[in-house]
């Protein structure tokens, strides 16, 4: 049983507010998009003027909100990150969303099947808030001085980060003091060349990581790309990566799309501009890793589930979700709500609406996995074989379980 599901009887929702007013509580970890939160819940609550909705956002977001079930303290909507979801999912929390407007609102179906993966569960417990996808940024004007261009397959990638490097320029910046950025440049290795039922094949016992050749291709190349970080790559965090990124420091650095809207306020004159990491192995279509940004999901058992209901319904409307991918630089989930930005709309068109996408490897796991600080070993050992072993330990222990 979960930490969730064991506290579930204990669990009371929020009540109403001293102006009489209804008072419902959205409970959302990403703390970069408090602003964009807040000018969505103004909106709301100007057409429904009796509802009052608290936001609540706080950084290591899954310890506090496990802490509030343990107390029974539950908000009335909860979002997180899709990988903290199976816990909640398996948890008889969350309310069934398959008749709602805010479900029927999602037009993306395999951002949907994401989540019931991701959930282990057929149920309609959640809807994605927006999907995102993993890149590989990049600075046009220092493109343009080095005389390079994106590249479409790895030898063509290493030629890039070759040439900027003998020119005495840094290919990359990344952030490796923090331990999940490496994680996501082993999502975009690996996204090309793994089978795509891998999942199933771990949990049927068919596969270990240890015995997939396309793994232990993929973490080899991970190597190769370390050999082109700058020379401080364990002292700068996530945040010092991207702030050098925009200071022109780096011709590339790896992230997703959510990186974007950082970039452009440390450097609004910046050129970025963006491609799919190619494939490791020229016999794999490149795919780029893409899915749910985060998901959204109602209390079952709370006291004003059919406000909180309204406040999801409206999040999924058309206007709501303009503003949140726009300003977040993600992609909607309905299909009439396109983004204007040439970038985040080529890549729509040419590789999610395409089909060419890859799932996040690290949904495999549960929110207790240890696949961050493993692949943070890896980069700095260089051990592939503990690496893969540890990948398996791991998967024993916090894979998704049927």
């Amino acid at each position: 049983m979960t930490a969730a599901a064991s506290v579930a009887v204990l669990l009371s929702g929020c009540g109403g507010s001293s102006d009489g007013k209804v008072q419902i509580e959205i409970f959302q970890s990403k703390t970069e998009a408090i602003a964009t939160v807040d000018e969505l819940i103004a909106e709301f609550e100007r057409t429904h003027p009796d509802i009052r909705v608290e936001q609540t956002s706080v950084q290591d977001s899954v310890t506090v909100l496990k802490s509030r079930l343990a107390k029974g303290d539950v908000p009335d909507l909860i979002s997180l990150n899709v990988s903290a979801y199976y816990d909640m999912a398996q948890s008889d929390l969350l309310a069934d969303l398959s008749d709602t407007e805010a479900y029927r609102a999602v037009d993306d179906t395999k951002a949907l099947d994401y989540l019931k993966e991701a959930g282990q569960t057929d149920q309609a417990l959640a809807v994605p808030w927006a999907t995102n996808a993993q890149l590989v940024l990049y600075n046009r004007d220092l493109f343009a001085q080095y005389g390079v261009t994106p590249p479409a397959t790895w030898d063509e990638f290493l030629d890039v980060a070759e040439t900027v490097k003998a020119a005495g320029g840094a290919p990359f910046v990344f952030g490796w003091k923090d331990t999940w950025p490496p994680m996501a440049l082993a999502n975009s290795v690996v996204a090309s060349v793994k089978p795509t039922d891998l999942l199933a094949q771990l949990q049927e016992g068919e596969t270990t990581f240890s015995e997939q050749s396309e793994w232990a291709l993929a973490t080899e190349k991970m190597l190769e790309l370390k050999d082109y970080a700058q020379a401080d790559v364990w002292g700068a965090d996530y945040d010092t990566a991207l702030a050098s990124f925009a200071d022109e420091d780096a011709a590339m650095y790896v992230d997703g799309t959510w990186a974007l809207p950082g970039i452009e306020k440390a450097n609004p004159e910046l050129d970025v501009g963006a491609f799919v990491m190619p494939s490791p192995d020229p016999d794999f279509e490149t795919k780029v890793p893409a899915g749910p940004d985060s998901y959204l999901s109602v209390y079952k058992d709370g006291p004003h589930t059919q406000e909180a209901q309204e406040f999801l319904d409206y999040l999924l409307s058309a206007p709501a979700q303009k503003l949140f991918a726009d300003q977040q630089a993600l992609f909607s989930v309905r299909d009439d709500v396109r983004s204007a930005d040439p970038l985040m709309a080529g890549l729509k068109t040419d590789w999610i609406d395409a089909g060419r996408t890859a799932t996040y490897s690290d949904g495999f796991f549960t929110g207790g996995t240890n696949y961050q600080a493993i692949t943070w070993e890896y980069l700095s050992s260089g051990d592939r074989s503990a690496y893969l072993a540890a990948l398996d330990d791991d998967f024993a222990a916090y894979g998704l379980k049927k």
